[in-house]
């Protein structure tokens, strides 16, 4: 066996088992892609689903904010309404008890008054007036500070139903905003339970690239070995022919070169040409 049969046997040997290595390098590839492909997908879904959050939560603390601060509202408002509530416990308190009306006691002090100036009364008669009088002017002085108590007790009674008609509306803003704010979060912690999943499938899909990635690299390394003994033979193999085509090419131009010869010396000597030296003539330079 020659070198180039050995050589080319041996390329024959190489290609056979390339062919071996591939069959396990393709499915590993192709695992190796779905595997990337899924991962990329899941990195996508992260990246939308962390876009998501961020206005949810932007919303959420603005709520909780909102929230914060009508808490602070309520609260002056219901120190306000105890303050109020005090206020109408004093006046309440400290109003006099009396079932008349200040405008009728002063109409019958007047009356009387009338009655000592107009008629003739005795001494003792007019006296006894006038102590009644006194104690009219007393009970009128009484049931005026009884009115003006009422009117504030019920000037504090309704600054008390509007201060509490406005907490309620706030209490009303509280929950609903509340509401609101919970419904926001909970949205948002459902959504980073999801993100949670995906990053844990994620790893475990980086796991798996890792894995099938050195099974590629060792299955690779002698692909790769034996595709360079491939290359380097098939080159080896072409300069060889090479060198081979260069001698032959050589050969022939001495034998040409000899044939020349021999015609010039036929010509000059005038022996006859044959077929065979009349085609060397051709090549000879004019």
């Amino acid at each position: 066996m020659t070198d180039k049969q050995k050589i080319q046997s041996r390329i024959s040997e190489l290609l056979s088992e390339l062919k071996g290595l591939s069959e396990k390098v393709a499915p590993l590839r192709a695992k190796k892609d779905q595997i990337l492909k899924e991962r990329d997908h899941i990195s996508d879904e992260i990246k939308k689903l962390i876009a998501e959050i961020k206005p949810l939560r932007e919303q959420r603390n603005a709520l909780t904010a909102e929230v914060k601060c009508a808490k602070e509202e309520r609260s002056k408002l219901t120190g306000t309404i105890k303050e109020k509530i005090g206020e109408f416990k004093t006046v309440v308190g400290e109003k006099p008890v009396h079932g008349e009306s200040p405008g009728k006691i002063k109409h019958e002090i007047e009356r009387l008054e009338y009655k000592i100036e107009t008629e003739g009364l005795t001494f003792e008669k007019e006296k006894q007036l006038m102590k009644v009088i006194h104690e009219l002017r007393k009970k009128h002085k009484d049931a005026q500070a009884a009115a003006i108590a009422s009117h504030k007790a019920r000037e504090t009674s309704g600054e008390i139903d509007t201060f509490k008609h406005q907490a309620d509306n706030v209490h009303s803003r509280i929950q609903s905003k509340a509401k609101e704010s919970q419904e926001k979060h909970e949205k948002i912690l459902s959504i980073s339970k999801k993100i949670d999943e995906l990053k844990k499938k994620y790893t475990e899909l980086t796991t798996q690239l890792n894995t099938v990635r050195k099974e590629l690299s060792e299955t690779s390394a002698p692909w790769k070995a034996k595709q360079a003994e491939v290359d380097k033979l098939r080159l080896e193999i072409g300069e060889a022919n090479k060198e081979n085509r260069e001698r032959s090419v050589n050969s022939q131009k001495r034998i040409l070169e000899d044939k020349q010869r021999e015609v010039q010396e036929k010509i000059r000597k005038g022996e006859k040409l044959t077929t065979e030296d009349f085609i060397v003539m051709q090549s000879l330079p004019e």
